[in-house]
């Protein structure tokens, strides 16, 4: 396990590794890294350590003194500047054979992601990804500068509606109006939307049987840890999402009203007002769980 010194610096990291989210393993690529010639990077995919090195150096902290798709996971471990965490935060846990059972099961974390809303809307993403792909021109209509961290042609979907600003107006609407009906259909701007809805509805109940003394010491000691670190996960979040929709409108206002550009402001502003909606209840159960535990509320 390793970590960068600067946590900042991890944290940006991670952000920037947000935009290769639903691009292809990179299998050929992860081969080259170990054979002779200069293979060139996909546009498409990437392998494991290729995300490590990129999402750093993209934060403009580059780890070492290669190309991102060049880079090896035991290069990372011996000449890069992330540190081996040590003592490894793990505790062994001894099972019984039903519980490993159990455990086998729960550590399978490709089975557990099949049925999830992040492994349809990867699937989404990608069809509708590779669908528009062949309506790229060969090169954009204006030169992309660099610390726009935005490769061309589009690695993904995310990207593909970054690099619509640099292409002239008739291209970008045509790539614009072919994206949207096929996300529309798919349900591509409902994901999260109902999960956020059912943590509403729960907290709503919760916060209503606090207030009628039907909760006891036990579940508000569980409640109030609960709500409190997943408070701040939201607030974060929620920070995303705003800063998204304001990007979006931005980008309409600023160049040229494409549809998709609206429509994915409109989805983040949704989910936004889910957020707050849903943090206001949590701080709420916070405080009555604090208060039915006799904990001062600062």
């Amino acid at each position: 396990m390793l970590r960068h010194p600067d946590p900042d610096i991890g944290m940006r990291a991670a952000t920037k590794a947000r935009a290769f989210a639903h691009m292809l393993y990179d299998l050929d690529g992860a081969i080259a890294t170990k054979l002779p010639g200069n293979r060139q990077a996909s546009p498409v995919a990437m392998f494991c350590s290729q995300v490590i090195a990129k999402a750093y150096a993209d934060a403009g902290a580059p780890l070492v003194e290669k190309a991102s798709h060049k880079v090896t996971p035991n290069g990372l471990r011996r000449k890069s500047v992330l540190l081996p965490v040590d003592p490894i935060p793990l505790v062994e846990q001894r099972l019984t054979p039903e519980q490993l059972i159990a455990a086998q099961s729960f550590l399978d974390r490709d089975s557990a992601y099949v049925d999830t809303d992040m492994s349809r809307e990867m699937a989404i993403s990608q069809e509708v990804h590779a669908m528009v792909m062949g309506l790229f021109p060969a090169k954009p209509h204006t030169e992309i500068a660099p610390d726009f961290g935005i490769v061309y042609p589009p690695r993904n979907l995310g990207e593909a509606f970054q690099v619509l600003q640099f292409l002239d107006q008739h291209t970008a609407s045509k790539i614009s109006d072919a994206m949207l009906p096929e996300l529309e259909c798919r349900g591509y701007f409902n994901f999260g939307r109902v999960d956020l809805a059912i943590m509403i509805e729960r907290l709503q109940t919760q916060k209503a049987q606090l207030s009628t003394g039907a909760v006891n010491f036990s579940s508000m000691a569980e409640w109030g840890k609960h709500y409190s670190t997943a408070y701040k996960g939201h607030s974060v979040a929620l920070a995303r999402h705003s800063n998204n929709a304001d990007a979006y409108h931005q980008l309409y206002a600023a160049n040229f009203p494409l549809s998709i550009y609206k429509r994915m402001e409109q989805m983040h502003r949704e989910i936004a007002v889910l957020l707050g909606t849903a943090m206001s209840l949590e701080e709420a159960v916070i405080v009555a769980c604090m208060q039915g535990l006799k904990i001062p509320v600062d």
